[in-house]
């Protein structure tokens, strides 16, 4: 199975996979998800899970802070007052009250 096809499952059961710091995957989700088998292979296979996602951030700001996707502007991703970046599917009304921005780029209709 491809790295690609390992990360979309998993976000299928909530789990975000983003690049961190110093070429590791920083992995967040469920116990029940992230049992020590998954941590396992994840760890095992890490530089493939990292090219993964260096692939699917090509040309994106980065990685949605909640759902661990790429946020492209042209989809509705914003930068939050923390200056994370969401998703056009993660962004909530309570993030554009907080004070959230639209990434630069983005189309006003939508894709």
């Amino acid at each position: 199975m491809r790295a690609s096809d390992v990360i979309g499952r998993l976000r299928e059961r909530g789990v975000v996979l983003v690049p961190g710091a110093g070429d590791h995957v920083v992995v967040r989700g469920s116990d029940d998800v992230l049992t020590s088998e998954v941590r396992a292979a994840l760890s095992r296979n890490e530089p493939a899970v990292l090219a993964a996602l260096a692939v699917e951030y090509d040309g994106t700001p980065g990685p949605c802070v909640r759902c661990g996707r790429a946020a492209w502007a042209e989809y509705g991703a914003e930068r939050m007052p923390s200056g994370e970046l969401a998703c056009g599917d993660c962004v909530l009304p309570g993030d554009v009250e907080a004070g959230s921005v639209p990434l630069a780029g983005a189309r006003e209709n939508g894709p």
